[in-house]
C-alpha cells in the first residue's frame, strides 16, 4: 500500500477567469508482478492500482491499473469510470534503449 496522493493546478489563460483542478488519487496498491505483453514486447511488470478522484467544474471519480517496467517506465494503462467499466488505455508500441 502506497500513501495517497495529490496535485492541485490552476489554469489561467489571457482572462480574468482562473479554473482549479484538484485531483485525489486514493487506495494506492502494489498488486504484484506480471508479465505484460505489447506491441513493444513483453516487459515484466509491477501493478498497480489506485482510485482518482477530479474536481473542477464538475467532478469525476475513477480507477487506473498501470504497469511499471524496471529501465523502461509505464508500459500499459487502464482507465476505469466509477461503475468499473473499461474507458480507455494505454500501451508501449515502441521501445529503444
Amino acid at each position: 500500500t502506497l500513501e495517497d496522493a495529490s496535485l492541485e493546478i490552476t489554469v489561467a489563460g489571457n482572462s480574468p477567469i482562473k479554473i482549479k483542478v484538484t485531483t485525489l488519487i486514493t487506495d494506492r496498491t502494489i498488486e504484484g508482478i506480471e508479465e505484460v505483453t505489447t506491441p513493444a514486447g513483453t516487459f515484466k511488470c509491477v501493478k498497480l492500482s489506485q482510485k482518482m478522484s477530479v474536481k473542477s467544474i464538475m467532478k469525476t471519480q475513477s480507477a487506473m491499473t498501470e504497469w511499471y517496467a524496471e529501465g523502461v517506465g509505464l508500459v500499459r494503462a487502464e482507465y476505469y469510470n466509477k461503475n468499473g467499466k473499461l474507458q480507455s488505455y494505454s500501451e508501449l508500441t515502441k521501445f529503444e534503449k
